[in-house]
């Protein structure tokens, strides 16, 4: 007889989505999932098609002010994935608050969480 993992429920699901509209090939998405057991991940993506993110250096992620963590550009693909394993969040993101890229201490992207 094998194990069976109980399936987790999803409480809260916040989405972030980006768009620089004076690059069209600057956009993305960050989102932020909590679940009954306690757990939670979150999750950004970002494309930058005609535009070097890397040679600028890395992006860090804040919310509401509060830096959650940085990660280094890619070539045309950006991605990060944190979940409870890694510790708290700085802060935990809520219905309404503004998530920030920023790189070279300047806002390139900005967004605010909605439920999914």
């Amino acid at each position: 007889m094998g194990f069976f993992k109980p399936r987790r429920k999803k409480q809260l699901d916040l989405k972030a989505r980006f768009r620089d509209p004076n690059n069209p090939g600057l956009h993305g998405k960050a989102e932020y999932e909590t679940y009954t057991d306690g757990s939670w991940e979150f999750e950004l993506q970002l494309t930058h098609d005609y535009i070097r993110l890397a040679d600028a250096g890395p992006i860090d992620i804040l919310i509401d002010g509060k830096s959650i963590g940085q990660v280094e550009s890619k070539k045309r693909r950006t991605y990060m994935r944190l979940t409870a394993n890694n510790g708290p969040l700085a802060i935990s993101p809520q219905q309404g608050q503004r998530i920030d890229l920023m790189q070279n201490r300047q806002i390139r992207l900005s967004s605010r969480f909605e439920n999914d």
